[in-house]
């Protein structure tokens, strides 16, 4: 197998569970050309296992998604592929037929939101590999290279960070639902910098919390605005991580940082990020988590988050950094 397409719509957390897909079609086929059509900042993430990478909103793939014949060059470029993956949409959709058309049997569908997940998110991602009788990779692994650590060495000397005993906290998610409260967040930081320096890594979803962290926080630093590949060169040096259930928690458990998972309405059998070091902080007490996304955005509390106790966190990291 000479030229593998793989093409992943989502978010952050999904294109880095789908990561493993990526590693072992590298791992099995190492003289393929691997390319992926998605979101180009997310791709640069897999830029060690990828030889393209296209932006799923380019002009060029839109025909596929319109009910009518595709132009021939686009036909030829996509019939050059050994393989084609898609985690787009269902089976029956049109830009899938189209694939379908062109790959037969070499096309493979996975479709990206099963209705029910019996398993790991990873494990079904997996799926549609098994017919290739190949070894899975099950953990995705994100690589920097040196232009990304030398970014990190200089942000650091900018803002007199030491990073042997850096805290990185993110709180925020894709979704307002899966937030540990912020309050408790501040007062984990404050309890964190006995035996650490923590600093607040925002990104375009908790633009809101800024102002609020600057103003409340004292020993710690706030960051917003970074690139996502900047917010992993600075994750990659700290000593641990801690986060809700997001894209950014996947981010730091795949770049091998220690990390700290905090769950409450989704369930970490099927959604926990996988790592060297990962903690999952969720209780089973609270009978109505998880939840469904449905129940979830009807839900008017959060007992399942409330049920993780800043003391639970503080113990959890002093376990890891050997502290307090």
């Amino acid at each position: 197998m000479q030229k593998i397409l793989v093409i992943r719509g989502g978010a952050l957390g999904d294109f880095i569970l789908t990561l493993p897909v990526i590693q072992t079609l590298k791992q099995n086929y190492p003289g393929a050309e691997v390319e992926l059509i998605g979101h180009l900042p997310f791709l640069l993430l897999g830029k060690n296992y990828i030889s393209r990478a296209h932006s799923l909103i380019h002009p060029r793939w839109s025909s596929l998604y319109l009910d009518t014949p595709l132009k021939q060059p686009l036909v030829e470029h996509l019939a050059l592929f050994d393989m084609i993956i898609s985690y787009i949409g269902d089976s029956t959709s049109i830009f899938n037929l189209h694939l379908k058309g062109i790959k037969g049997e070499r096309f493979i569908h996975c479709n990206p939101n099963p209705p029910v997940l019996k398993t790991h998110m990873i494990e079904y991602l997996l799926t549609p590999l098994k017919s290739l009788k190949v070894k899975p990779a099950r953990q995705p692994v994100i690589i920097l290279d040196e232009k990304d650590k030398e970014y990190a060495s200089k942000f650091f000397q900018q803002h007199h960070l030491q990073p042997e005993k850096l805290i990185a906290i993110h709180p925020g998610s894709g979704s307002r639902k899966k937030r540990w409260k912020l309050e408790w967040f501040i007062e984990l930081s404050s309890l964190l910098n006995r035996g650490g320096e923590v600093i607040f890594i925002l990104g375009e979803a908790e633009e809101d919390l800024k102002d609020t962290l600057r103003e409340i926080t004292l020993g710690s630093h706030t960051f917003s605005g970074l690139s996502l590949i900047q917010t992993a060169a600075i994750l990659n040096s700290c000593s641990l991580y801690i986060g809700n259930d997001s894209g950014i928690t996947h981010l730091a458990a795949a770049l091998g940082v220690p990390t700290i998972a905090i769950f409450g309405p989704t369930n970490p059998q099927n959604w926990a990020p996988r790592g060297k070091t990962v903690h999952v902080l969720f209780s089973d007490r609270i009978s109505c988590s998880p939840c469904s996304r449905e129940e979830r955005n009807r839900c008017s509390h959060q007992r399942c988050l409330e049920a993780v106790s800043t003391e639970e966190v503080v113990n959890t990291a002093a376990k890891i950094l050997n502290f307090l």
